[in-house]
């Protein structure tokens, strides 16, 4: 008996994989369909075969009642599939949190950036392709490149400046 109750269990999830049927279907399956029903009620119910044959659930038994009428079979799966989402939420305890406290103080100090060496920013400009088209500040790259040596200090302090404050100028 234990080891037919195995097989069946086997070729049941072996067909749940298949079908790809949402967990409150294997839920009620396997809950409330006990494991003599297994075997008749995939037969009849499922076919992974070609020839399609339509067939019937002669019975369902759900909390030990044993239901036969296709009324009463219709009306226990409905009753189940349509509550399944209000009876779960029922089952959630109800607890009113303040989410304000899962969240940490915030940091003003939390990103820290190493200052910005002219060597770094001129190599930046360095690698500024001259046949693209200028910016929002209307700077062509290569204008930019040959004005590099006199403007580089002025754009490292207001690089590291902003970076210190936290601000970033609209414009200059």
């Amino acid at each position: 008996m234990l080891s037919n109750i195995r097989i069946i269990e086997t070729r049941v999830n072996w067909l749940f994989k298949k079908l790809n049927m949402s967990t409150t279907s294997i839920y009620f399956i396997t809950k409330v369909i006990p494991l003599s029903n297994y075997g008749e009620i995939l037969n009849s119910t499922f076919s992974l075969t070609k020839n399609k044959v339509r067939t019937s659930v002669s019975k369902i038994t759900v909390n030990d009642i044993t239901y036969t009428a296709q009324k009463d079979i219709c009306n226990c799966l409905n009753d189940y599939f349509c509550d399944v989402g209000k009876n779960l939420a029922s089952g959630i305890p109800y607890q009113l949190h303040d989410f304000t406290k899962y969240c940490h103080v915030p940091n003003n100090n939390s990103m820290f950036c190493t200052a910005a060496s002219t060597a770094e920013i001129l190599q930046i400009i360095s690698s500024f392709k001259d046949n693209k088209a200028p910016g929002p500040d209307n700077v062509a790259p290569k204008l930019l490149k040959l004005i590099s040596t006199d403007v580089i200090e002025p754009l490292a302090y207001i690089f590291n400046l902003s970076f210190s404050s936290g601000q970033v100028p609209l414009s200059l």
